[in-house]
């Protein structure tokens, strides 16, 4: 359930601090070491947009399920990664304070996307950088009005897919390019918003559900310990040591 003991002076004055941008990404495929093909973002304070076709580089196939319409001859002359993000992390900077990644889905697919390509370009992250999940504003619980008791946000639905939300509203399906589902989050989001808490902006609104964004390093892969054998050095898992005991 939304933070409602959280005072809109409060609210106000984190708007201050942490910034919200909406976000989306296009890739080459689903799975986790995919290559970003687009990118999108918005910042809800001052409603301005970041965008950017990325060129995968001459190796990258594009997966024939991808919904998005990006072929690599779209994409030959886009920048390559490294120079979309020098051109990200300086437009991120423009903004004051705590800068929050809001992306549908966005923690279990878009962050870790960014996050493992990044990791693979050599790319730092700023440190003021955080991410959160828009899917969970729809899954959240809110407050009837007349009995004051918890209630499903939005009873029936059989997913809380961007999609589903979008033709729920009476909005057309997604058109799977980046900067137009930044645009369609921004309507799905305003919907869910409502009458709800008429007197606060969708700023403010959203940053009642972000008071757990997760940290780039909260977000990179773990590297598991390994034990390795004291007398020849090699792992210990499944292993019998060869080595004699030295006096």
């Amino acid at each position: 359930m939304i933070n409602s003991h959280v005072s809109r002076n409060e609210l106000l004055q984190e708007t201050e601090r942490k910034r919200i941008i909406l976000w989306d990404i296009e890739t080459t495929g689903f799975e986790k070491n995919c290559k970003i093909v687009e990118i999108s973002c918005l910042e809800l304070h001052s409603q301005k947009m970041f965008h950017s076709l990325v060129n995968p580089g001459p190796e990258a196939r594009i997966h024939s399920a991808v919904p998005h319409p990006w072929k690599l001859y779209h994409l030959e002359k886009a920048p390559a990664f490294n120079k979309m993000m020098k051109d990200l992390i300086e437009w991120l900077g423009k903004f004051p304070g705590n800068k929050v990644l809001l992306a549908h889905n966005g923690l279990s697919f878009d962050a870790n996307r960014l996050i493992n390509q990044c990791e693979a370009h050599q790319v730092e992250l700023p440190a003021n950088l955080l991410f959160d999940d828009s899917i969970k504003i729809g899954k959240s619980l809110s407050c009837d009005v007349l009995t004051f008791q918890a209630q499903a946000r939005l009873p029936g639905l059989p997913s809380y897919s961007l999609e589903s939300l979008l033709l729920k509203y009476g909005f057309t399906a997604p058109k799977h390019e980046a900067s137009a589902d930044v645009k369609d989050l921004q309507k799905v989001l305003s919907k869910l918003k409502g009458d709800e808490e008429p007197e606060k902006s969708l700023e403010e609104y959203l940053l009642a559900f972000c008071t757990s964004s997760k940290r780039t390093d909260e977000l990179k892969p773990q590297k598991k310990n390994v034990y390795k054998c004291k007398k020849c050095g090699q792992p210990k898992k499944d292993h019998i040591c060869l080595q004699t005991e030295t006096n």
